[in-house]
């Protein structure tokens, strides 16, 4: 049976957090939490008694179990990049806001089972780098990247840029470690790729974003690095015609386009307007543009001929109505920074409202349509 929260006092509750954390990693100055306590677009703020800075699974399940026998609420928070709040407290006065930026280590790298497993607070470009430095690639990729942490990004079951090849961070998760709400560690980490055992538990705490329990450590999987890419600005006569293009490379392509991103060009104009610095990747971008790469063991070389040979076809047929294709990695990355640049140009457009919205791919060009109207 569930025990009752008791009242302790929030000086003895503190108390039992600093004998399990060090006073060093509870913080109650409010200088020291503002930057926990407000959202990244500065949308949302709240209150807690402290920020907790845990360094172990065992210093997080033994913060869940404090939080329990008092009747604190828990909010766990990654990186703090999310866009909607949901890693924010209310104004409630018995919070607690659970960070998990101590727990970044990098625990093993299996080249033979091609597989990494790293603690929640990672960040994901700490990940990467490390995937890479052994010769491997981890896609999962954000414009966080930087300060984005592995256990936001499995909590959310975030998709990212390369969610067209690689799947959304739950298929790119082979394992976890995760603290429950009464404070037991649950650990299902494993490098099995073959696991048709029982119930698949690790994915009712993915995309659960910590209603569940608190993933403190992950096995990821991890894949060959491809040796070229293609990447090409593509301006398109309508949105359909953008998907039936997508459809014709993903065919010829063996399914290695990693990314595929339909932006409008009212979003390619307020970038560049934010951003002088940045080049349009069109001279006239038409009302859709298509941000198109493909990744593959060929050289980039290969790619960029074999794109460019279909994208002429598309032409002299109508469906794009212009292109550009990367001869560089500079040039590659600055048609990278336009699509980056979008989190950061939009509130300067005024009040920005985020949902991350999925539709079939059939059903965008509609979508798109009444979306926009009713907006």
């Amino acid at each position: 049976m569930p025990t009752t929260p008791t009242k302790s006092s929030s000086s003895d509750v503190l108390a039992s957090l600093t004998k399990q954390l060090g006073k060093a990693n509870v913080l109650t100055a409010a200088e020291d939490t503002a930057p926990y306590l407000t959202d990244w677009r500065g949308d949302f703020s709240g209150a807690a008694l402290a920020v907790l800075l845990p360094s172990s699974t065992d210093q997080v399940a033994s913060v869940v179990k404090i939080a329990n026998a008092n009747g604190y609420a828990l909010i766990p928070q990654g990186g703090n990049t999310g866009l909607c709040g949901g890693a924010t407290p209310d104004d409630g006065k018995r919070n607690l806001l659970l960070s998990m930026k101590r727990l970044n280590r990098i625990r093993q790298l299996d080249a033979k089972c091609l597989s990494i497993t790293v603690e929640a607070g990672c960040t994901l470009e700490q990940v990467k780098d490390a995937a890479a430095e052994a010769g491997f690639l981890f896609p999962l990729d954000l414009a966080a990247r930087g300060s984005c942490q592995i256990g936001g990004n499995l909590s959310t079951n975030a998709g990212g840029l390369n969610v067209l090849c690689y799947g959304t961070a739950r298929q790119q998760a082979l394992g976890i470690e995760v603290v429950l709400p009464d404070g037991r560690v649950l650990n299902l980490l494993s490098s099995l790729r073959k696991d048709n055992t029982g119930y698949a538990l690790k994915d009712l705490f993915i995309g659960a974003e910590g209603t569940l329990g608190i993933i403190t450590a992950a096995t990821l999987k991890l894949w060959a690095m491809p040796n070229g890419y293609a990447t090409a600005f593509i301006g398109l006569r309508e949105i359909e015609d953008g998907i039936s293009l997508l459809n014709s490379l993903q065919a010829s392509s063996a399914a290695q386009v990693t990314t595929c991103e339909l932006i409008p060009q009212i979003i390619i104009d307020h970038v560049c307007a934010c951003y002088p610095d940045i080049a349009k990747p069109l001279a006239n971008p038409p009302q859709f543009s298509l941000l198109l790469e493909i990744a593959s063991s060929h050289d980039g070389e290969t790619l960029a001929d074999s794109l460019a040979t279909r994208l002429n076809a598309s032409m002299e047929e109508g469906a794009v109505v212009d292109a550009t294709i990367a001869n560089s990695e500079a040039q590659r990355q600055g048609l990278w920074r336009i699509r980056e640049m979008i989190p950061e140009a939009e509130p300067q457009a005024g009040i920005v409202y985020k949902s991350d919205i999925a539709v079939p791919t059939s059903a965008i060009a509609e979508f798109y349509t009444a979306a926009t109207a009713a907006a």
